[in-house]
């Protein structure tokens, strides 16, 4: 629908609605701060293949235990067959945090969204490192497992 279909008056005359950039609504750039469309084969294939890289094996088990949805409706994101919905989009984001915004939005992502993906897996990774320096001091000083 073009901006000069809109009636503005009681007799339904038509006139241009003025536009920012006279382009067609709906398209979007980087260089306005917004993220590229994309189709819903594309957002399902991220999807996928982000779960899959987290965990390979049983993969529909595992996440569907971890964001509270039936392992069926993961196993269709996984096939393909559908793509989460919003509320399912959500509970991802809250369980894999900017990782997940990052892998979806792939090469998409601004940059400032790859930085803080980075600094989540930095500071998991530092937890993860110090969990195991205290395994490790146990064990050194005697202890068992």
């Amino acid at each position: 629908m073009t901006a000069s279909l809109f009636p503005t008056g009681p007799i339904g005359r038509s006139t241009s609605m003025p536009t920012a950039s006279r382009t067609a609504m709906g398209k979007s750039d980087r260089s306005n701060g917004r993220i590229a469309p994309c189709d819903g084969r594309t957002l399902g294939e991220r999807v996928a293949s982000y779960l899959r890289s987290k965990h390979p094996k049983k993969t529909a088990l595992y996440v569907a235990s971890e964001i509270g949805v039936s392992a069926e409706t993961v196993r269709k994101w996984l096939e393909l067959g559908s793509v989460p919905n919003g509320a399912a989009m959500l509970a991802l984001i809250r369980r894999y945090r900017m990782t997940f915004v990052d892998g979806v939005l792939g090469e998409d992502a601004d940059s400032w969204i790859a930085e803080l993906a980075r600094q989540e897996e930095q500071e998991r990774l530092e937890a993860e490192a110090a969990a195991i320096r205290k395994k490790l001091a146990f064990v050194m000083n005697g202890g068992a497992r």
